[in-house]
């Protein structure tokens, strides 16, 4: 009895329902274009720039890198990289720069501690993050405010290297021992 009450309601709305005009069982579906869509910028990651910022004494030493050799990358009164070695020739130097605000350990390409660090180091960081420093010449600012004392400062140019971005800081490069302060 169910079945046959379930059948007459489907022939009922069936009968009840709008006729198919002739012309319009012969007319193509026309399906809408699909639409592409690119992603959202909130959801494809931004490259970040290579920028450094100053590294204050602060960051210094919560972060380890207060040896008895070092090095120092300025740009006018702003620390932008320091660098430190424990040892003349045979420890490893390690360094510090801050980029985009975050601050990234280095560590120096080869071996030859102290020596080499003051010579034209580089190093190699997170992310494939690579930074020269290639000494120009001495500079002509030898009576410095800098936070090492030692050799005259030299000139010198900071490449940072990462993904494609490259970046050259002009800049004073000072190596000596490290002060008390």
């Amino acid at each position: 009895m169910r079945y046959v009450l379930a059948l007459t309601a489907l022939a009922f709305l069936a009968a009840c329902g709008d006729p198919v005009p002739e012309d319009a069982v012969n007319e193509p579906i026309v399906v809408p274009p699909r639409i592409e869509t690119s992603p959202s910028p909130a959801l494809t990651p931004a490259p970040t720039a290579l920028v450094p910022s100053t590294i204050d004494s602060a960051l210094r030493r919560d972060r380890g890198f207060e040896g008895e050799l070092g090095c120092v990358f300025r740009r006018g009164q702003d620390v932008l990289l320091v660098g430190v070695a424990n040892d003349a020739s045979r420890e490893n130097a390690e360094a510090l720069i801050v980029i985009d605000g975050e601050p990234q350990d280095l560590r120096m390409d080869g071996s030859g501690g102290y020596n080499a660090l003051s010579g034209t180091p580089s190093f190699a960081g997170p992310n494939d993050l690579q930074v020269d420093i290639d000494v120009i010449s001495e500079a002509s600012d030898a009576a410095s405010e800098s936070e090492l004392t030692g050799p005259a400062p030299l000139a010198a140019t900071m490449n940072l290297a990462r993904g494609g971005q490259s970046l050259s800081v002009e800049g004073i490069y000072e190596c000596g021992p490290q002060s008390d302060s």
